[in-house]
């Protein structure tokens, strides 16, 4: 199981972040493909082999869905990591 942090912005809670279970059915390579070298099932990673982004689908049975895929990097800007 992928975990996402995600800021609650219309919350009243005292913490305002939430942790999002992602399936790991939904990370795979956007329209289903074979990837390549840098994108292996919906991973994307740099030379070294180091994740670098996720390809998630935002259906939860993907291969009967809208086949929209969104790209999650590893990390956000501020350095936290954007999927555990």
């Amino acid at each position: 199981i992928f975990v996402q942090p995600v800021w609650d912005t219309e919350s009243t809670q005292l913490f305002r972040t939430r942790f999002k279970a992602v399936s790991p059915k939904r990370v795979d390579t956007p329209g289903h493909g074979i990837g390549n070298r840098f994108l292996r099932a919906g991973v994307e990673v740099d030379r070294y082999g180091r994740a670098v982004a996720y390809h998630i689908c935002e259906d939860d049975f993907p291969r009967s869905g809208s086949g929209r895929w969104e790209r999650i990097p590893r990390e956000l800007p501020t350095g936290r990591p954007a999927m555990l």
